[in-house]
């Protein structure tokens, strides 16, 4: 009997579970340059906010899909040929993707998952003989909109073959730079003095199309499914050795980076080297100009760091590089109302403000935070999770200017931040016509305007057209809603749709509900 009773006690949450309701979530893959059908991918369903994978089916011939699903909210991803996308993309160069709502009244039964083709960018390198470069560093830097600014972002390198051939693919189509740096073959070949002719060459950086000049780099406009094509000639010119000695410690191990000016303040690395000390370091055949050196090393006192411009104008260039101790930060968050405590799941992070890179910390039940050893240069901080924001910032032991630190090396630095859980929540559906207005851009801009990004908030729209910011600090906003990005950090891009802007007031605590029509 007691056996009996283990079985029934198995078998009713499969019985519920076999019970609940399903709704349809159904439609076409289709190539959404040509419109034709995409047969035999990969269809995943996920629930949203997790890497949960609910089910997977592979589409018919006629692209074709079908799912019955639980009332929800979910992810959904096509795969082919190791390429991935999600649902509800409006362009092939990326986004945020559209969350599929099921449940009563919800329209899922006719999905269309557009497929935005992956292309290549391909090419050869060869020098002014033209002999193939192997070897040869091409790196790929990607113009995107991301969190309200146009911005450029390392995208990926690779090295040439011993043919002189790259290639840079399945990727998506987008805007592209591209770079190339390379030493002559006979420059890294051991020698007997410095008096062989040709071994003080190097070859100037290259950039698409082909030019040796970064500020009039083209892009590289690839359209989804292209094979595009970048070739380059190296030319060497009259260069310079570069000699690099490090102190600040003893028994440092690391290595030490070469930049050039780059792409839009994307450096293209022109070398790299491992150093020791009191070894230190030595560049052969590197071009005249300005270029950047950057540093790490680690050594029995900890994680060194270093960061100097120097400019190459004639044969020899030295350069005394002091590696100072990876800044730390740490800190505490304290909220602003005496006596409330921290709510779980707040994090501090730290974002480059010129990389756009950043790194997270969970704040603990005592409101203490701490990160690794970091790097160098200018970082915003902000208060995230839990509904709380940072009111007040206040910061010890490094430069702090609006909302900026600047990392030097060798700081140790305390961070107290003020956290408000005064914030409120917006959410609402966007429509076309009197149909929902799925994949829409949803901003909610500060007002006064700021280029604050952490002050302005975007959200794409969900299959029913639902757009929901959870956390919004109090305060004025201007609600609209467009059917491509918005670079709403650019004051001028923004004034575009000020005009008939709703104006929304976001209580502390409240929830506000708005409908907007798109045009």
């Amino acid at each position: 009997m007691k056996a009996l009773r283990l079985l029934f006690a198995c078998i009713l949450p499969l019985v519920s579970l076999q019970g609940a309701a399903t709704y349809p979530v159904a439609g076409v893959v289709i190539d959404a340059a040509t419109g034709s059908p995409m047969p035999s991918v990969r269809m995943t369903v996920m629930t949203t906010g997790t890497s949960d994978i609910v089910s997977s089916a592979v589409t018919g011939k006629d692209g074709r899909f079908s799912f019955a699903l639980p009332r929800g909210k979910y992810n959904l991803l096509a795969s082919s040929q190791e390429y991935q996308q999600i649902y509800g993309l409006t362009r092939p160069s990326g986004g945020a993707g559209s969350s599929i709502i099921t449940g009563e009244g919800q329209d899922t039964a006719h999905l269309i998952f557009r497929w935005f083709r992956p292309g290549s960018i391909s090419g050869r390198v060869r020098d002014e003989s033209g002999e193939p470069v192997e070897f040869a560093r091409v790196q790929l830097v990607r113009s995107i909109m991301a969190s309200g600014r146009r911005t450029t972002q390392f995208f990926a390198e690779t090295m040439t073959n011993d043919l002189g051939e790259y290639r840079f693919g399945p990727i998506p189509g987008g805007e592209f730079y591209v770079a190339v740096t390379a030493e002559p073959w006979y420059v890294s070949l051991p020698f007997n003095g410095r008096n062989i002719s040709g071994l003080d060459n190097g070859f100037s950086p290259l950039y698409y199309p082909n030019i040796t000049d970064a500020a009039r780099a083209s892009v590289l406009q690839l359209k989804p499914g292209e094979e595009a094509r970048a070739d380059f000639t190296l030319v060497a010119v009259p260069s310079a050795t570069v000699k690099v000695e490090f102190s600040g410690a003893d028994n440092l191990a690391g290595t030490v980076y070469l930049t050039g000016q780059g792409i839009a303040g994307v450096g293209t690395l022109q070398r790299q080297q491992s150093f020791g000390k009191p070894v230190g370091a030595t560049f052969s055949g590197i071009p005249p100009g300005s270029y950047v050196l950057t540093a790490t090393a680690t050594a029995p006192a900890g994680r060194f760091v270093a960061v100097q411009t120097i400019d190459v104008t004639g044969p020899s260039a030295n350069c005394a590089l002091l590696m100072r101790p990876a800044p730390k930060i740490s800190g505490t968050v304290r909220m602003k109302e005496p006596g409330q405590r921290i709510p779980s799941g707040a994090y501090v992070t730290v974002l480059d403000e010129t990389s756009r890179n950043g790194s997270s910390a969970p704040v603990k039940p005592d409101g203490s935070f701490q990160f690794g050893p970091g790097g160098l240069g200018r970082v915003k901080v902000s208060l995230s999770g839990s509904g709380l924001f940072a009111s007040e910032v206040h910061v010890e032991g490094a430069e702090f200017h609006d909302g900026v630190m600047e990392l030097a090396g060798g700081e140790t630095v305390n961070i107290t931040l003020v956290a408000s859980d005064e914030t409120g929540r917006l959410m609402g559906f966007a429509v076309r016509g009197e149909r929902p207005a799925e994949g829409a851009i949803v901003v909610l801009a500060s007002v006064p305007a700021s280029g604050d990004p952490f002050r302005n908030y975007s959200f794409q729209t969900d299959s029913d057209g639902s757009f929901d910011f959870e956390t919004v600090r109090a305060g004025e906003y201007a609600l609209f809603a467009a059917n491509e990005d918005v670079e709403y950090l650019n004051p001028k891009e923004l004034a575009r749709y000020l005009p008939t802007a709703k104006k929304i007031t976001i209580e502390p605590h409240g929830v506000v509900t708005e409908r907007l029509v798109l045009r």
